[in-house]
């Protein structure tokens, strides 16, 4: 049975998660998957006790998946980790899995049934959002008409672009040398799985939620909006737009059309978090986009932006919030 199912890897990387590490160890162990599995775990020198309690669990772990750890000689931030996760990889699939999630249980067999009903490179699922209320189920939004998929994903019009809660042909990568770029640990999502739809042939979902998104673990990436987050987005942006350069169609325009929303809403919901020479550099940026990309950007914000009234932009939201409340009341 095993020789004729897909080799599967888990690819974990691992950084100060002490507290959430082993129950995702432990939802891998569950797996129902008959084939072939491995998990690599990379140790990206974090500063708690995340990699004695990986290690622990390996030691004493005695089922059929091949656990595996690797370790960095330095903290060299996520995007490194999963470069060295994806050269370390063996299998023909690949799932992700951020230390802090979880994988529920059937998560694995299920895409590969998927993957093979379709004969898909890249297998995609629902999930559920962990918060202090519990779990809520979300589905993700996926276009199985890839092009219109990808489209939508460089101009912002689909969010979901997170590596988590999907399987990839491990061939996606190695053959189109599709990798992060070191330092750039915000936004490799986005820069990746672009890169990832452009070269599939055929994509595919479970219409189930196979993994657990954690919003409890206040000390990762994504948790809250800082400065540096924002370099790094724009970083991503510039790496997209060079990947894309050379390829046909109009990715290029939708990529612009997202830089548009992405700094819209930066300037909108993190003004005063954001220093004076990033909101400049933002602002710059915002302005040299073509008026297509902004299209979906009233004129009049546009306005506020391009002059950096932003005392005046508030004043207009706040207006317009305490005409939409009115509204409701009355209607």
């Amino acid at each position: 049975m095993k020789a004729m199912l897909p080799k599967i890897s888990i690819l974990i990387p691992v950084y100060n998660v002490e507290k959430y590490i082993e129950r995702c160890l432990r939802s891998v162990a569950e797996q129902t998957y008959e084939g072939e599995m491995e998990c690599i775990i990379v140790d990206d020198c974090g500063t708690d006790g995340s990699m004695t309690l990986a290690k622990k669990f390996v030691s004493e772990y005695s089922g059929a998946i091949d656990f595996c750890i690797t370790r960095h000689e330095k903290n060299r931030g996520s995007a490194a980790a999963r470069n060295t996760l994806i050269d370390a990889a063996t299998s023909d699939f690949v799932v992700w899995v951020d230390a802090d999630d979880v994988l529920c249980n059937n998560a694995v067999e299920l895409m590969t049934e998927r993957q093979k009903d379709e004969d898909a490179d890249m297998v995609f699922s629902d999930y559920y959002i962990e918060t202090e209320n519990g779990q809520e189920r979300k589905e993700r939004n996926i276009n199985e008409n890839k092009e219109k998929f990808l489209l939508d994903i460089l101009g912002f019009k689909n969010r979901q672009h997170y590596l988590w809660g999907m399987m990839t042909r491990t061939s996606l990568y190695k053959d189109n040398n599709i990798y992060c770029k070191e330092g750039v640990n915000i936004g490799e999502d986005f820069l990746v799985l672009s890169q990832l739809l452009y070269y599939a042939k055929k994509i595919a979902k479970v219409d189930k939620p196979l993994y657990i998104y954690n919003r409890l673990n206040e000390d990762s990436y994504t948790h809250v909006y800082t400065e540096d987050n924002g370099k790094q987005d724009l970083e991503t942006f510039d790496v997209l737009r060079e990947a894309f350069m050379d390829k046909k169609g109009k990715y290029i325009g939708a990529i612009d059309c997202g830089e548009a929303i992405y700094l819209h809403t930066c300037l909108s919901n993190h003004e005063e978090t954001i220093g004076a020479d990033l909101k400049k550099e933002m602002i710059r940026r915002f302005n040299n986009l073509s008026s297509y990309s902004k299209r979906n950007i009233s004129p009049i914000i546009r306005f506020f932006i391009k002059y950096g009234m932003f005392r005046m932009w508030n004043f207009y939201k706040a207006c317009s919030n305490i005409k939409y409340e009115l509204y409701e009341k009355i209607k």
